[in-house]
């Protein structure tokens, strides 16, 4: 890594940090509003049966990353907006918005004419997309951490009752590991992959437009399991083994989301967004688009 290269990765984390701090308020306010909502769902039908309501860190991760369960267009069954996994993504599209335009409008523009390679300004707005999806992330865990502890147990254990009546999803099926990569890793890596998507075709069409493409993509994964919508990978109902354990879906012969594909997959096409960026470059006018 050359030190050209460094110094604009630092000056895009550097940005990513100071853009995004207020939006970070409006994150951690969001995943608290999360917590409250399943308190409140669950609360007087948990307190009738007499028992005690205290759900732990995993618990609450597990409702929020949950997802919604496959969706079989039918008369008899209502499609229900995930609004807390939605919600997520969009958000994250939004402190994306249009900062490689943004920036190509103004400093960004003498970077890209005085720089040896242009692709260093394109891997400076990758570590901009990747730390502002980790910074969203880091302080939305923190924020369910603190109700945790606040109103229930900052566990990593799971109540089982809760997570079997509350979420609908039996978490016996998957072990520690599987659990931490579909409530950690996957959405992680899911968000970082469409804020590159969005990244990729600002670049060529009106910001507007691209934040469009994210909300339709992602939308689409509510209505159809398949691994061409990646937004079923960060929804643990879309997960192999919680579909294959519902006897209707297998009926229907509905797979879900092996998460070794769905990792796998998800590692090339970053990789491939990354080096496509790069390569678009040497065709772009900057000069053109920063007039524009």
């Amino acid at each position: 890594m050359t030190r050209e290269l460094m110094l604009i990765v630092k000056r895009d984390i550097k940005n990513s940090f100071s853009l995004n701090k207020y939006k970070l308020l409006g994150t951690a306010l969001i995943f608290f509003v999360f917590c409250f909502m399943l308190y409140y769902r669950f609360m007087g039908t948990w307190e009738l049966q007499g028992k005690e309501y205290a759900p732990s860190f995993a618990d609450l991760l597990l409702y929020i990353f949950s997802g919604m369960k496959v969706y079989i267009p039918a008369q008899s069954l209502k499609f229900e907006i995930p609004i807390t996994w939605l919600s997520i993504q969009l958000y994250i599209a939004f402190m994306i918005g249009n900062y490689a335009n943004r920036d190509m409008s103004g400093q960004g523009l003498q970077i890209l004419l005085r720089t040896t390679r242009k692709s260093f300004w394109f891997i400076g707005k990758v570590a901009y997309c990747f730390v502002s999806v980790a910074l969203f992330y880091l302080t939305g865990y923190a924020a369910v951490f603190v109700y945790s502890a606040l109103a229930g147990t900052p566990s990593l254990s799971l109540s089982g009752e809760i997570y079997m009546y509350v979420v609908g999803i039996n978490a016996s099926l998957f072990s520690a590991s599987e659990l931490a990569v579909g409530l950690l890793l996957l959405p992680i890596l899911t968000s970082f992959l469409l804020s590159l998507f969005q990244l990729l075709i600002s670049l060529w069409v009106k910001p507007i437009f691209s934040y469009i493409f994210v909300v339709a993509y992602t939308s689409a994964s509510a209505y159809y399991v398949s691994y061409f919508l990646i937004g079923n990978y960060s929804m643990l109902f879309r997960n192999e083994k919680v579909v294959s354990s519902d006897i209707f879906l297998s009926i229907k012969g509905i797979s879900g989301i092996d998460q070794r594909i769905a990792l796998a997959v998800l590692l090339a096409a970053i990789l491939l967004s990354v080096v496509l960026g790069c390569i678009s470059l040497k065709k772009y006018d900057f000069l053109e688009k920063a007039i524009i």
